[in-house]
């Protein structure tokens, strides 16, 4: 997907539900997220490529920890 100009308005606002709402227990009624825009595909691999240096930041590399972890546990 190069651009979200040929989906529909209604699609995007399904798949924002979706994120929205995945995690919530049926009984959930007061939401503590909100997407506050749609990104276009630069944007949006920007946004993925900073969340993934912040995490790598604040915890570290993940497989390193995940071999780390395998060999504790021999």
């Amino acid at each position: 997907m190069q651009d979200l100009t040929p989906i529909s308005p209604a699609f995007i606002a399904r798949l924002t539900h979706y994120f929205l709402t995945y995690k919530d227990a049926p009984t959930v009624t007061d939401r503590k997220y909100e997407l506050t825009q749609v990104y276009d595909r630069h944007e949006a691999y920007e946004v993925t490529r900073r969340s993934q240096a912040d995490y790598q930041a604040r915890f570290g590399d993940p497989e390193g920890r995940l071999t780390a972890a395998l060999h504790n546990e021999r």
